[in-house]
């Protein structure tokens, strides 16, 4: 269980660290000035998206420790890690 544990909070602080960088650079396109907000595939994206795999997570690793059923938790944490290459590559804007 602890290997399944770490690998899920570790997963989880970088979904959750990705959430904050996108509140954060949405908010700040409304410092831009009046009338400049943020479109909705660009909130669904750097907020909605993060925050909805945090959650996934988070219930995951309550859920299958409940259980103590260590594997199931340690291929949804390694799917995780492998979902944020690609969305790393486009959240970027590519290279």
């Amino acid at each position: 269980m602890r290997t399944a544990n770490v690998l899920t909070g570790a997963s989880l602080a970088l979904w959750l660290a990705l959430f904050y960088v996108g509140r954060t650079g949405t908010y700040n396109v409304y410092a831009q000035g009046k009338d400049v907000y943020p479109n909705s595939g660009q909130i669904d994206y750097y907020i909605v998206f993060p925050m909805c795999v945090a959650i996934a997570l988070a219930v995951a690793g309550w859920i299958f420790n409940v259980f103590r059923s260590p594997l199931p938790l340690k291929a949804i944490s390694i799917i995780s890690f492998m979902v944020l290459l690609p969305y790393l590559f486009a959240y970027t804007g590519g290279m």
